[in-house]
Order: structure tokens, then C-alpha cells, then sequence
């Protein structure tokens, strides 16, 4: 069974005459079924939105489930964020080959595919290694072919030598950098391109086709509208926007080149960007909107060319297409794949559900496409930018180290806002248009340029009154609080991003050598939330403006007071931290005392934290997972962290308060072994309840249908040597009845359909038994047992089996700071040590 929605779509369905005529008096608009859409546990369009935490135990929900997680055929699933290099971003590093730049160019908000623009500076094929440059080049999206840097210039419309050097090289004073444009200049002179219409036709024919010359021209204009930058626009009026990009693109790479910047850090956090579940379904879902048009296309060929009579609407668009296609890449975890993108796979999972903790750890989870296999250590290695984003302890141990990565308690991904109305805010602002920006401008030190979500659209006069007027904008309210504004001084830039899958994170706003949050707005917000007194409402504080939502790269423009102790040390001070504890994630601020740790003590606690016994979820009893573990006597621990009462740690416990004596006793304690008291474990020290639920349908085969029953073996074949004698006249088991290994859970039959070759020995059999049964070396006692019909409507049941679980030799404990050992041995209280008191 799958929690899901059913989409509807409007199509008009118009007519037209052989001359191509549109009929519009034949216009018809239908609303029809497009597929059934997965709903996300506790979002807008789920049943459990907005009801209070009273009422959910009421509706058999526990009241502490976050929800965030999908529900396909039967079984959670959670999707995992997926890291990807940031788009729009300019990266240049060196190569074996030379000095490359090159940027993933998308428009925002598109589904279509990143088109990617290279530009490179190749080292001298002749001579050592490095004693200099050839003519730089650059290849625009698929070519294969690489055109000349100023070919590309003109091609834009860009003719003057003088006007393209400009846009590359601020200070026309900079010797070295002018020279290694010579050969760029040189090439271009020798290919005999001086204007428009020969750049285009230059690059018509890298193309590879065979055409005239006015067809080639033609699709050149189109390959760079379409395909080169992209987010600059794709109208002919973008073409001098492109050639200062190009140009800014090109400065960059020669920085790197002569030695004045270092590569680009891809590693950085703010060059990275996180796809989280409507994204990655977002693209799935127009991968098949593609083949349902594509489906569409072939149909109304066939009546167009007399194949086929007719259609009917629903014949028109498959639902199918969109319902299992959604089914199958939540429940295989396979995305991707389609218009010749490579496949992801893991990207969705069974949610884990050992202890409530593991949970919340699970859906914050983030994955690199690295494959695990690989060799490379420094996207395993923590990086400074995670600090307050990436939780730096929670990591698996072995090849998917550092790969897997847990997001930090405070931190959050941005949804993304409108790009067009952040570009008309930053635009009120007051920038110079491209038709009046010239070199002269540029070189001024105290002009900068302006981005928007990696777009360039234009330079401001006075970068530091613009700056303060964005930031006051965004803390009232005119610009989303998820915005970030970015200063960079040495590049003299500020950037403004509002796409989503930022990481963000939350700091208070200094002002006046002290928070600007004070005691008077505190008990307004608290007023604000109308839940009680110690309830703050998050909206109120964001809007008015007492938090800022900040991501990495803003960082790197603000100071960060630790405490707000430490503010009136240092007036320099804009933000400073809720709390530095915030910089673990939900597993490792469950461990008391950290920093008393050796570190990977830590890393081994925060994967064995989420194998703890507990209470997973309050309402366990009405669940029926597949398997499930629960203590019979969870205790809250004596020792608690402060983060620790926001993860309802008290009201959902794991493990117990032992009294351990660290000390050398009978040997049976050597290495990673431990001795138990056999006393208090025969008194209900650290016993469990384990379920296990079992799970068939009534299907159809052959059109012939399987009935739920009590097999009898008179007529029925293939009934196994096992117990039925638990079951009732309809097939099921009765709870509380005791259930030993291979025992039949469900009875089933189907239906044998007869041949003329069946002998009379075979001839009496009028069914044959498909029957459920437990697992072999499994004992216990029924627990529930549901009856209920799935989507296709053929019933199904489930059978909850309840195991009693009692501590022995060789089962696995652990403290909270990642000892572990197994059980050695199991001594009587009086055969333990104790004290002089008793």
C-alpha cells in the first residue's frame, strides 16, 4: 500500500485544418488523470498537517514522529540529500593539460540539463613542462571541437581587440597578463576572423555538417543562444552580458596561472548544494512527462496518417507512466537515467527505525557521489566551511567515511525563492546597465560587480552603502530571510544567492556592541507563539530580524562572536552563536561530555547510538514493521545533554543506568568482553520485546485466485510437513496463540487448473497450498493480526510475532562514549565484586 495523491491535469484538445488552420470553435478542455503522486509524511498535503501533538496519540500516531519520509508498498522510505557541485559557479584549477575554468550554467527554476562552458589555457606541447601557454580555447556545452577564445568574442559581437582585452583585464597596465592573451589574439588573426558573420561561420563549421553558408551561420547563432551561458539569457540582446562573463571567467583563470589565486576549492561548502526529495522528484517527475509526451506524439501520428481510427482521452495520457515510475525509484532507490543522465542509486531507503534517534539521524543524512571504492581522501577529509552545517563526528567508519555526512542540529537547506524578484530588488538599488559599462568603469577601485544567483547584471558605484541597504531589505521583510548576501573584497564583488539547497544556519544579530535581541523582545516572542511560556515563535524572531540566516559564504564577510560574552571584547562583532554546541549533529549530542573524548570515540558512539534499545516510536503497539526492537524497562539517563531534551530523549529513552566497575575480574572480562550480573538480568536488566511481521496478498496468477482458508489435505497439493492446527476456518491465526519454528501463519490456496494428462492420483487435488509460514529457528507468540485490502483491492494480512529477548554470552553492549564489548560471562550477584558497605 502506498500514501499517495492522485494529480489531475487540463488538456485542450483543438483541431486544425490541412492548411495547419487552428479550428477554434472545436476547442475542447477536459481534466484528466495524470498519476498518482507519493505524499511526504507531515507535509501540506498530508492528512497529519497541522494537527496538534493532543490529538495524534487519539489518531494511533506517535506525537513525536517528525515525518519527512515517504510510505511505498507497505514500507518507509527516506530520501537522502544529495551533494552536487553548485551551478552558475566559475572553478578554475590546474590540469595536467594546462589552466581551466569552467562553469555549469543553468537557468534557475529550468529542468533542463547544466550546459557546461570550458575555457582553457593548454601549456606548451613543446618544451618542458610549464615554460609556457599556446591560444586559449573554449568549448561551449557538447562541441567537440574547441573554438578560439577572441572567434568566441566575435561571434558575440565583440570585434574591437582593444574592447575584448578590456573586459578580461581590468588594469590595461598588467603586462604579463596582456602577454599571455597575444597568441589568443595571434590564432584568431590567422584563422582570418575579423567579424561577426565570419566568427559564426567559423564555428558552423566545427559543427560537422555539411551545409551553406547562411544554414551554418544560422545554427551557430542559435548553438550560442541556446547553449552558452544560459543563465545570461538567450535572447540577442544578452550577447554583450555573455562577453563580460566570458571575460570574467578568463581573468579568473589567468589569476590562477600567474600564481595570484589559488585553484578553486571544490571541497568548499558554499560551492556545493544539497538535492533534497522535491528536487530529485521534481526532475524524475518531468523525465516522465517527457515520455507520456512522447507517447502523446506517437498516438496522434497514428490517427494523423489513418494507422489508427480514433482515441479516447484517457488513451491519450498513460497515469501509469507517472504512478509506477514514482513507485519504482522510491522504493529501488534508483534515480535518474533519463535524456542520457547517469543513474543514482541508494538515493531513497528504508527509513531506520532501531530507536528514535537513528530516525531523525537518518533523515538528515547527507550522500556524496563519490563511489565508496574510490581512492580520493579530500572530500573524505572535514573542512573548515562545515563548521555549524556538518556534524564533524558522525561519519561511518570503513570506504564510506567522510562520503556520509549528517547535517549539524541547526542547520537547515534553503527552499529557494523567485530569481526574478531578487533581481528587481538588487536592481531598485541602483546598478549601471551593460550598455553604458566600458573599461573605464571597471577600473575604478571602488566599483563592483554585481551577481545574482552567478548571474552578472551589472557594477555598483558604492559597494558599501548597497550591501547595508540589502541586508537592512532582508531583515524586514522585502527579501527572503534564505537569501544570502556575499561581499567579497579582494574581487571586488558581491553576490546574492536565492536558489535552493544552500546550507544555512541560524546567529544572532549583533548590534551596539550587544545582541540585538534583549529580554523585552524575548517575552514578545514568547507571547507571539500562543503555546506557553516556554515556546518561542521562530517566525516572529526571523522577521524581525533578531536571527540571520546565514550561509558559508556569508561567513567569510561577517565576525562571529563565540558567547555573547565575548561581544563587548570586540566591537568589530556582527553575528554571534546561539550556542557552540550546535555544531553536532542529532547522534553526537547525545554523548555527555565530547570534549573529555578521545575524537574517534566519538565517531564510534555516534554509529552505535542508533543501534541502542529503546522506545522507537510511542505508538509501537499499532505499528507493524517488519522488525522491531523494544526495551521492557528504558530508563532516562543520569547524565543528560542540553540537546537532548529538543530530541524527546525523556519521553523516548534508550538503555539503562548500570553501575559498571572498570576493573580486572575472573578474565572473562580481557579485550572488548564484559561481566554481567546473571541476577539482574534474571530480574529484567536490559530484556526486550522483538516483533516481526510477516506479510502475504490474495493474488491472481493465471487467472486463477488465491483465497485465504484452512488447507484441508484431502483436496489440497503440496501442503508441507508443518503445523495448521493454529489456524481458523478463514486462513488466519488467532493472537496470543504460541507459535514455534514453521509453523503456518496465514492459510492459502489457489485453484489447480485441470489437464487431460493428470493421472486420478493427481485428479483429486482441486487446490494447491501456498500458505505462509514462520521462519525456521523462530519461536513466540502472536502478537496482532490485520486484515485489509490494498489499492488493487485483494485483500492482504499481516501477522505481528512477539519474541521475548534475554541478555546471554556474546550479545553486544556499549557506554555513550563509544566502548563497546560482548558479554563474557554471566556471575550471580554474590559471586560479583562489591564494596565495603554492600
Amino acid at each position: 500500500m502506498t500514501y499517495s495523491a492522485t494529480s489531475h491535469v487540463t488538456v485542450e484538445l483543438a483541431s486544425f485544418t490541412d492548411a495547419g488552420d487552428e479550428q477554434r470553435e472545436n476547442v475542447r478542455m477536459y481534466k484528466t488523470h495524470l498519476g498518482r503522486i507519493p505524499i511526504m509524511l507531515k507535509s501540506m498535503r498530508c492528512n497529519l498537517f497541522g494537527k496538534d501533538e493532543d490529538l495524534l496519540p487519539r489518531l494511533n500516531e506517535c506525537p513525536h514522529d517528525q515525518g519527512g519520509y515517504f510510505i511505498i508498498n507497505g514500507t518507509e522510505k527516506v530520501m537522502i540529500a544529495q551533494e552536487r557541485q553548485a551551478a552558475n559557479h566559475v572553478y578554475s584549477f590546474r590540469r595536467s593539460r594546462g589552466i581551466v575554468s569552467e562553469v555549469k550554467s543553468i537557468i534557475e527554476g529550468s529542468m533542463n540539463k547544466p550546459r557546461t562552458l570550458l575555457v582553457q589555457l593548454p601549456y606548451k606541447t613543446k618544451g618542458p613542462k610549464g615554460s609556457g601557454f599556446e591560444a586559449i580555447e573554449t568549448q561551449v556545452a557538447q562541441m567537440e571541437k574547441r573554438i578560439p577564445l577572441f572567434v568566441l568574442y566575435r561571434a558575440l559581437d565583440m570585434i574591437s581587440d582593444k574592447e575584448i582585452l578590456q573586459t578580461i583585464v581590468p588594469d590595461m597596465s598588467d603586462v604579463k597578463m596582456l602577454e599571455m592573451l597575444r597568441p589568443a589574439m595571434d590564432n584568431a588573426a590567422e584563422l582570418k576572423v575579423y567579424t561577426q558573420e565570419d566568427a559564426l561561420y567559423c564555428i558552423g563549421k566545427m559543427l560537422g555538417e555539411v551545409n551553406s553558408r547562411e544554414n551554418l551561420i544560422k545554427k551557430a547563432r542559435e548553438l550560442l543562444a541556446r547553449d552558452l551561458l544560459p543563465h545570461m539569457g538567450v535572447d540577442p540582446a544578452s550577447a554583450r552580458r555573455k562577453c563580460f562573463f566570458i571575460g570574467y571567467m578568463v581573468h579568473h583563470m589567468l589569476l590562477v596561472a600567474l600564481a595570484r589565486r589559488d585553484d578553486t576549492d571544490r571541497d568548499m561548502l558554499g560551492n556545493k548544494r544539497l538535492d533534497l526529495a522535491g528536487t530529485l522528484l521534481g526532475f524524475q517527475f518531468n523525465t516522465y512527462l517527457v515520455l507520456i509526451r512522447r507517447e502523446m506524439m506517437k498516438l496522434l501520428r497514428e490517427v494523423t496518417v489513418g494507422t489508427r481510427p480514433g482515441f479516447k482521452l484517457p488513451d491519450l495520457i498513460k497515469p501509469d507512466i507517472v504512478t509506477r515510475g514514482l513507485r519504482s525509484c522510491l522504493s529501488t532507490g534508483n534515480f535518474g537515467g533519463g535524456d542520457g543522465a547517469p543513474m543514482k542509486t541508494g538515493v531513497s531507503q528504508t527509513l531506520n527505525r532501531l530507536t528514535y534517534s537513528s530516525a531523525l539521524s537518518n533523515l538528515r543524512r547527507i550522500q556524496n557521489p563519490i563511489d565508496a571504492s574510490s581512492k580520493v581522501t579530500r572530500p573524505r577529509n572535514l573542512h573548515c566551511t562545515q563548521w555549524g552545517y556538518i556534524c564533524p563526528v558522525e561519519t561511518p567508519e570503513g570506504g564510506s567515511i567522510g562520503l556520509l555526512k549528517n547535517m549539524a542540529l541547526m542547520c537547515l537547506l534553503s527552499v529557494g525563492s523567485s530569481h526574478d524578484d531578487v533581481v528587481q530588488v538588487v536592481e531598485s538599488q541602483g546598478l549601471l546597465n551593460f550598455s553604458v559599462i566600458d573599461h573605464h568603469v571597471l577600473s575604478q577601485p571602488n566599483m563592483a560587480r554585481i551577481f545574482v544567483n552567478g548571474t552578472l547584471i551589472g557594477v555598483n558605484e558604492d559597494p558599501d552603502s548597497f550591501l547595508k541597504q540589502l541586508r537592512r531589505r532582508r531583515r524586514n521583510g522585502q527579501l527572503s530571510n534564505e537569501v544570502s548576501i556575499v561581499r567579497d573584497i579582494r574581487d571586488r564583488e558581491i553576490r546574492v544567492w536565492s536558489d535552493a539547497g544552500r546550507a544555512l544556519r541560524p546567529l544572532f544579530v549583533v548590534e551596539n556592541a550587544g545582541l540585538k535581541m534583549r529580554k523585552p523582545h524575548l517575552a514578545k516572542c514568547m507571547r507571539a507563539s500562543g503555546v506557553g511560556d516556554s515556546t518561542l515563535n521562530w517566525e516572529l524572531i526571523l522577521t524581525e530580524g533578531f536571527v540571520d540566516l546565514i550561509d558559508c559564504e556569508e561567513e567569510d564577510s561577517i565576525l562571529i562572536a563565540m558567547r555573547p560574552d565575548d561581544i563587548p571584547n570586540n566591537e568589530n562583532y556582527s553575528h554571534c552563536e546561539l550556542d557552540p554546541a550546535m555544531i553536532f549533529g542529532i547522534c553526537a549530542s547525545i554523548i555527555p561530555f565530547p570534549n573529555h573524548n578521545q575524537s574517534p570515540r566519538n565517531t564510534y558512539q555516534s554509529a552505535m547510538g542508533k543501534q541502542a534499545m529503546g522506545i522507537y516510536a510511542s505508538n509501537f503497539k499499532m505499528r507493524m514493521d517488519t522488525t522491531a526492537h523494544v526495551l521492557y524497562y528504558p530508563q532516562k539517563p543520569l547524565v543528560r545533554t542540553k540537546s537532548m531534551s529538543y530530541m524527546h530523549s525523556n519521553d523516548l529513552p534508550a538503555g539503562h543506568n548500570a553501575v559498571v566497575a572498570i576493573a580486572c575480574y575472573s578474565g572473562y572480562n580481557q579485550e572488548d568482553s564484559v561481566v554481567m550480573n546473571k541476577s539482574g538480568v534474571d530480574r529484567g536488566f536490559f530484556r526486550s520485546v522483538f516483533w516481526r511481521s510477516y506479510k502475504t496478498v490474495e493474488e491472481e496468477k493465471s487467472n486463477q485466485k488465491e483465497v485465504f482458508e484452512r488447507p484441508d489435505r484431502r483436496i489440497t497439493a503440496n501442503m508441507r510437513n508443518a503445523n495448521y492446527g493454529n489456524l481458523d476456518d478463514d486462513g488466519l491465526i488467532q493472537p496470543g496463540v504460541p507459535v514455534h519454528g514453521g509453523d503456518i501463519l496465514v492459510g492459502k490456496t489457489a485453484p489447480i487448473r485441470r489437464t487431460e494428462q493428470d493421472d486420478d492420483d493427481q485428479a483429486r487435488y482441486l487446490k494447491t497450498d501456498s500458505s505462509l509460514s514462520s521462519r525456521p529457528a523462530e519461536k513466540g507468540i502472536v502478537d496482532s493480526v490485520m486484515l485489509t485490502e490494498n489499492e488493487k483491492g485483494y485483500r492482504f494480512t499481516k501477522v505481528k510475532l512477539r519474541t521475548i529477548k534475554i541478555p546471554n554470552i556474546g550479545d553486544k553492549f556499549c557506554s555513550r562514549h563509544g566502548q563497546k564489548g560482548t558479554c563474557g560471562i554471566q556471575l550471580r550477584q554474590e559471586d560479583l565484586p562489591f564494596t565495603r558497605d554492600g
